[in-house]
């Protein structure tokens, strides 16, 4: 058991390693390409980001699930995946192309998506052989090939920018890094897909995969869907400045996610258990030890985001580092997102998290169409904003017909206390 959990703690750590590494280097490139050329590339991504999903669909997920309860068909889950996903590819493709050009984004990037689409295929796949490790309980195999995913791209970004800053060649090195971790992966996982398997456990594999899909899916939508509403309605000059931006967040919530991860021990023992009182307990030292470092957080880009951007981003980035302010708020929002998220998985409440999140996504898409025209980027991260309060105001309606004990009037004090001392501060003594 002890092992078990070590091993979940090993597993989360890589990802969130593998995660900063690549945000790292996104925010690297973005200072070597400039918004407008960094905004082709990360239009061209964000559309491969949200097409991959509809390939995948949950099977990693599921296969992990469905491990658990008949191991003896791991092979055939697994070569159902692996049919699925060739089946899809095509149709999913051609499908992401007609949406971008619904947006009107062609033909800026439409020779940047395919190898990016590619990427996130490849990345999928190799999600799902590490799945497989994951599944015999073979963490520290499977937060490798993670790492190593992350190291693959971060390498070829890496050579491409050191000899040149084509667009071209960045998207094709990101695939070819991407499709030989794949196919390491495959080699290195011991397992034989079974191919012969019929149309009875294509279909089983299907109903498995979708309920984890479609909340997968939703969520990226929620997280990536105002970068091509910006760059539709605004440019893509705008859609650089504002996704750089919004990297700069998500690197700054790393800290308290690495802190988390001393909570998945707990998490895991609980996990026997799921009773709403036990959850609640967890939920709110999650919601303490996170939320309070997403205040501090949320306080220092509040006062001094402008010139962390600058820094950060460089002078290119001027209206990237101006949002940085304006989407302090999701720092702390997204803490109190993450957790009930959880805690309602964890009472199998799968579906009530999916509708949630696409009801978000909605008022995200609603937000956006209004404010960008009228306020440009600064209206997409006040969009961000009020989709995220949103989904949290959703999410603890739910959690607290569910029974749990959410305690927000001893976590949000002193957090507000906290938020109000900063505004003091920031009056008294204004960032430069």
């Amino acid at each position: 058991m002890n092992s078990l959990r070590r091993g979940f703690g090993a597993l989360y750590a890589a990802a969130l390693g593998a995660a900063a590494l690549q945000y790292v280097l996104l925010l690297f490139t973005a200072r070597q390409l400039g918004p407008e050329a960094y905004g082709r590339l990360a239009v061209a991504w964000t559309l491969a980001l949200l097409a991959a999903p509809w390939v995948d669909i949950g099977m990693n997920v599921a296969l992990v699930w469905s491990h658990s309860r008949t191991p003896e068909r791991l092979a055939r889950t697994l070569g159902s995946s692996l049919w699925i996903r060739l089946g899809l590819l095509l149709p999913v493709g051609g499908a992401a192309l007609l949406v971008g050009a619904g947006f009107g984004l062609w033909p800026d990037v439409a020779w940047l998506f395919v190898p990016l689409f590619l990427a996130a295929v490849a990345d999928g796949i190799s999600g799902l052989f590490a799945a497989v490790f994951q599944a015999r309980q073979r963490m520290g195999s499977a937060a490798a090939i993670q790492l190593a995913r992350a190291l693959a791209r971060c390498l070829a970004f890496a050579v491409v920018l050191l000899g040149s800053s084509d667009l071209g060649l960045l998207a094709w090195g990101a695939c070819l890094g991407s499709v030989a971790v794949a196919v390491v992966a495959a080699r290195v996982s011991g397992v034989r897909p079974d191919f012969t398997a019929g149309r009875a456990a294509v279909g089983d594999t299907l109903r498995t995969a979708l309920p984890f899909g479609a909340a997968i899916a939703a969520n990226l939508l929620l997280l990536q869907t105002d970068v091509l509403l910006l760059a539709a309605l605004a440019g893509a000059a705008d859609a650089g400045a504002y996704h750089a931006a919004f990297r700069v967040v998500v690197l700054a919530e790393m800290l308290p996610q690495v802190l988390s991860a001393l909570l998945v021990p707990r998490a895991y023992r609980l996990g026997t258990e799921p009773t709403p009182e036990a959850l609640g307990r967890l939920y709110r030292t999650q919601a303490l030890l996170l939320g309070g470092l997403a205040t501090l957080g949320a306080l220092a880009l509040a006062t001094h985001g402008g010139t962390l951007g600058s820094a950060v981003l460089g002078a290119r980035f001027g209206a990237g580092a101006a949002i940085l302010p304006l989407l302090a708020p999701l720092l702390l929002l997204r803490y109190l997102a993450g957790p009930l998220g959880d805690a309602l998985t964890s009472l199998g409440h799968e579906r009530t998290l999916a509708s949630a999140v696409w009801a978000a996504l909605a008022v995200a898409v609603a937000a956006n169409a209004l404010l960008i025209p009228a306020l440009g980027v600064p209206g997409a991260a006040a969009a961000a904003c009020l989709a995220q309060l949103f989904l949290v105001a959703v999410l603890a309606t739910r959690a607290s017909r569910c029974g749990l004990d959410l305690g927000w009037r001893r976590i949000l004090g002193p957090a507000l206390l906290a938020a109000l001392a900063g505004a003091v501060a920031g009056q008294l003594h204004p960032a430069a």
